[in-house]
Parts: structure tokens; C-alpha cells; sequence
């Protein structure tokens, strides 16, 4: 397995808490109150992360530092039987430090005004007994405040008042960013919440029905960032931004350009911009050039060349990139897997000192059926077992620690 001994120098850690609104120069570099169902209080922090990592049979554990280098998308919420707790030790021991965890609106507050924080509170304590760093996905539209002009609540929709979102944003905030009364007690200067995502891909028609809106999302993600910013100033706050929409017509029209005209100050409020890179055809090389200019993985670039031209410069992160390894159209081998996440990696490193942080989709088992193509991004088989592109990441980890021992 290849070595990869200078992925730190791009992927720069940030801690929790500690962000602020960031400036990057031309060298790159609402108080609620919610009703709770669940305790105020976090347990007291528990067994300490055994060492080993059982993916890596034989290789000591690479104590988690709380602030990530590489990042996973996890989907842990989505599966209720999922043990939460091991899946996080195991991540911690194999040198995991984030993973990008959905904090669904529909789950914290089924109904309005009443909040229920048993899922994410479950997943943000183990989050800190791990030493795990999260990003949460703010998102979306609870059925009882979705727009679904069947009005059947269907999530995809935006919801129907912006301040409704912006509410619930602020209370997850409230809750989870650091200082917080919910953490007292519990036995643990860490504080897992490592930024909050306005929205999973707004750009794109299947997350934003019936088609994308900048002008509304712009309108969103101001209430929402105004919201936050009141009850926890310091934490991240990561703006969807990538430069093209996906409009079910299969236009393209831009996309982070359109937001901006509609919000001029809505950088103001933000600390991130968010890219999902995805190349097209799906199963392309990142280092391959896009059939346009919407589809290749440097439109990454496309971002910071906006910002820029606008004088509204923010780090980058890429939150969510992948290539599925389903019999589908668009899947590739798990070998290529392995080569392409490596690829985007390294490609990050060497021609963007702009992106801070790099998510990858996803630490989720595949599942069946097989010709399914988003059913096969996981970095684990249906059994569990690593593929390659799993093996390729916690080796960049082992690497990133001899060479900070070195």
C-alpha cells in the first residue's frame, strides 16, 4: 500500500469551536428554549477507545486528535439498529477524527415546538467518548413544514417558513456547539460539533423539489446563519456552493453565482463553502477533464475562482465525493475506487490550498441490489469487509502519523 506522508499539508485541521469568519488572502491561503424529551445532561464520558484497529489487524490504534484531516460520511442516523458506539470506536482506532452526520429536522422536531434529541444526542456523545469530530447536516424540510405541493410532507421540498428552519437550526446549535449547557458535567473538554451544513445539495433537484432556487435557498441560509450566529457565534458555518445546478430538465445554469446575486451578504455569514465534486461520467478519473465545464471534479476550483472574483473568499471543503463500485452504469472496480479517492486526495493537495477539509462518501456498507449504482459508494462490502478504498485512506492516516512522529 502506498504512502502518502504530505496529505496534512492540505487538509489543515480546524478546531471545533474556534473558526470564526475566515478571510482567505490571493495565496489560498433566537435564544430557544425547545421542549426536550430526552436528559439535559451528557453521561459521564465512557471506556476509552481500545487500541488496534480492527480493520487493520496488527496495526497499533492512531489516537484520535478531535479534529480531522480526513473525514467519512457516515449515515449513521438512517439506520436505527446500527450500534452507533462501536462504529465510532472503531473509526477512532483505525485514526478517523470526522465523519458527516445528518441532524434531520424530521427527527429533532417531529412535531413543532417539540423537540426530541434522542438520535443525535446518541450520536454526539459518542461522538465524544470516540474523540470523533461531526459535521451536521442541517436539513430537511420536516413533513409537518415541508412544501410538497401534494402535501404528503415530503422532505425534499423546502420548507414552507424559513424562520421554522432557521429555529431548529439555532436549537441544534444551542445544544451541541460548545460552551453549552448540555455538555456540562460530562467529563470531556471535547466538543464533537465541528461545523453545520446549511442544506445537503440544494443544487440538485432530487434535494431541492420540484427543481433548485437560489433565490430561496439565499433567502434559507440567511435566516438560518442569523439564527446560529445568535446563540453560537463561534461555530462553522458551511454554505452549499457548488457552481452548477442540477436541474431535472438536465440544465446547469450556475448555481453559487445565482445564490450570491440573490444574498450579496450572505458571505457575511458564513465561514465555508461547500463543493460535492462528483465527476460526470460518474465513474471518471479526478484527474480527468469533465465532458463541460459542470463536470469534472475541478470545478472545486470553479468556487474559489467566484469567491474570489467577488471578493468573498471563504475556505473550501469538500464535504461529499465518491465513486461507487455498483454493476450499475457509472460504477467502477474496487480497485478504481481505491485509485480515484486517492486521486481526488492527492489532487487536492497539490493544486488547492484552498480546501481545508475533505470528506468521503461513505463509510456505509453497500447494500443490494447490486445494479443499484448509489448503493454501492460504501468503502465497506455488504459483509462489512474494507474495500480498497478503505484500506487507501487508513493508510494515508498511518502515514500522516509517522510523519508527524518523524
Amino acid at each position: 500500500m502506498r504512502r502518502f506522508p504530505a496529505l496534512l499539508a492540505v487538509l489543515t485541521v480546524i478546531a471545533a469551536g474556534a473558526f470564526g469568519v475566515a478571510r482567505l488572502g490571493d495565496d489560498g491561503a433566537a435564544s430557544t428554549s425547545p421542549v426536550s424529551t430526552t436528559a439535559t445532561t451528557a453521561p459521564s464520558i465512557g471506556a476509552p477507545v481500545s487500541r488496534g484497529c480492527p480493520l487493520r489487524p496488527g496495526d497499533d490504534a492512531i489516537e484520535p486528535a478531535g479534529t480531522p484531516a480526513v473525514g467519512l460520511a457516515s449515515n449513521l442516523v438512517w439506520d436505527a439498529e446500527v450500534d452507533v458506539e462501536g462504529e465510532l470506536a472503531v473509526l477512532a482506532a483505525c485514526g478517523v477524527s470526522a465523519i458527516r452526520e445528518d441532524l434531520l429536522w424530521e427527527v429533532v422536531e417531529p412535531v413543532r415546538g417539540r423537540f426530541d434529541w434522542a438520535t443525535t444526542d446518541r450520536i454526539m456523545w459518542a461522538a465524544r467518548d470516540a474523540g470523533v469530530g461531526v459535521l451536521g447536516i442541517l436539513g430537511y424540510a420536516a413533513p409537518w413544514a415541508s412544501s410538497d405541493p401534494e402535501g404528503e410532507g415530503a422532505r425534499n421540498y423546502a420548507p414552507e417558513d424559513d424562520d421554522a428552519f432557521a429555529a431548529y437550526a439555532a436549537a441544534v446549535a444551542a445544544r451541541y456547539d460548545a460552551p453549552s449547557d448540555f455538555w456540562d458535567g460530562a467529563g470531556s473538554e471535547f466538543r464533537p460539533l465541528v461545523g453545520l451544513e446549511i442544506w445537503n445539495e440544494a443544487w440538485a433537484y432530487w434535494a431541492w423539489k420540484p427543481d433548485p432556487d437560489p433565490a430561496a435557498y439565499a433567502s434559507l441560509a440567511t435566516a438560518t446563519a442569523t439564527a446560529i450566529r445568535r446563540v453560537a457565534p463561534g461555530v462553522p458555518i458551511v454554505l452549499t456552493a457548488d457552481p452548477f445546478q442540477h436541474r431535472s430538465d438536465g440544465g446547469r445554469p450556475p448555481w453559487f453565482e445565482a445564490v450570491l446575486d440573490a444574498a450579496p451578504d450572505l458571505p457575511e455569514l458564513v465561514d465555508v463553502y461547500a463543493v460535492h465534486p462528483y465527476p460526470d461520467p460518474r465513474g471518471s478519473s479526478p484527474t480527468a477533464e469533465g465532458r463541460s465545464a459542470s463536470a469534472g471534479f475541478d470545478r472545486v476550483a470553479l468556487v474559489d475562482d467566484i469567491a474570489r472574483e467577488r471578493d468573498v473568499r471563504r475556505p473550501v471543503w469538500i464535504t461529499e465525493v465518491g465513486w461507487s463500485t455498483s454493476d450499475a452504469r457509472g460504477g467502477v472496480s474496487e480497485e478504481d475506487q481505491a485509485a480515484h479517492t486517492v486521486a481526488a486526495i492527492e489532487r487536492t493537495q497539490e493544486e488547492w490550498p484552498f480546501v481545508e477539509r475533505f470528506f468521503v462518501y461513505t463509510w456505509a456498507r453497500d447494500r443490494a441490489p447490486t445494479d443499484d449504482i448509489e448503493l454501492g459508494f460504501g468503502l465497506r462490502r455488504q459483509d462489512g469487509s474494507p474495500k480498497p478504498a478503505l484500506e487507501a485512506i487508513l493508510d494515508l492516516l498511518v502515514a500522516r502519523e509517522a510523519d508527524e512522529d518523524g
